[in-house]
């Protein structure tokens, strides 16, 4: 009997320690089955190509786009300082100025002044830019001059104009020249074009006086010295026998027809400057 006890014991033993090892067996197995998934798994994560977007979400779009947005909104606004400032008035403000403007009888200019020819800078540059004139019926470009012109005018005598009408002045002044070597200069001009068209009545126009603002842009152009300058186009219209209309009266009292540089006109005053030259009977 204790010979069977003690085998008994032994199996029991034996039984327990292969039981032992074999769990131990097992947990080994499942740790290093679990390492490897792992393993694998975080290389393949490492593979992939996150986009940039995703790795910053998106905060360093967002930014951009912020900035883009603020730059965009300042240089509108310069834009928008820059055009009421500098620029003609819009095709909309045209049509109001039109409206508004019903003091003065209208004509049609185009056929009035069909025969007719304009000389002059970027004022008289506008007469076919509003479209009151046609084209061909002005000779006339921005900072254009009196010697300037006297280039522009050499094919005049193919439109066989009946009229002409001359209007330089400011250009000239702002170049520092005296008002004697301003008249030679015109007298030059009006010299070539009796040559181009010697059938042709040659009207000089006054300089127009600009707004008092002026002076503080530009202190070389004021009124004083307009005014002699002008009174050197009558002398040489005198002494030449050449038609001298004094256009400043339509001005007297009317800033509202400057545009915002105090220099340039709106829509209105070329209604009424060429209303004035028919009312003074120079269409006749």
């Amino acid at each position: 009997m204790k010979r069977r006890r003690g085998r008994r014991r032994k199996l029991r033993v034996a039984n327990k320690i292969r039981f032992a090892f074999s769990l131990t067996l097992i947990i080994g197995v499942i740790f290093i089955l679990s390492f490897s998934v792992k393993a694998i798994f975080n290389k393949e994560d490492k593979n992939k190509v996150v986009p940039k977007a995703e790795k910053s979400n998106c905060s360093v779009k967002d930014s951009e786009v912020k900035t883009k947005n603020k730059s965009e909104k300042e240089k509108s606004l310069e834009s928008n300082i820059k055009e009421v400032e500098e620029t003609p008035v819009s095709k909309d403000e045209e049509v109001i100025e039109k409206k508004e403007d019903n003091g003065d009888k209208s004509y049609n200019y185009k056929e009035i002044f069909k025969d007719s020819l304009f000389i002059g800078d970027s004022i008289t540059d506008s007469l076919s830019g509003y479209e009151v004139l046609d084209e061909r019926n002005v000779i006339a470009k921005l900072g254009l001059t009196a010697v300037g012109a006297q280039k522009e005018v050499i094919n005049i005598g193919e439109g066989n104009f009946s009229k002409v009408y001359i209007l330089f002045g400011m250009n000239d002044i702002l170049m520092g020249i005296s008002d004697e070597k301003f008249t030679q200069n015109y007298m030059d001009l009006i010299h070539i074009i009796q040559k181009k068209l010697p059938n042709a009545d040659i009207y000089v126009q006054s300089i127009l006086p600009v707004s008092p603002k002026v002076q503080n842009k530009k202190p070389a152009l004021n009124n004083l010295k307009i005014e002699e300058f002008n009174s050197a186009l009558i002398r040489i219209c005198k002494d030449e026998g050449i038609n001298y209309i004094n256009l400043r009266p339509i001005l007297k009292g009317k800033e509202n027809l400057f545009e915002p540089d105090g220099i340039h006109l709106k829509y209105a005053f070329y209604k009424q400057w060429l209303n004035y030259i028919i009312n003074n009977n120079s269409q006749q």
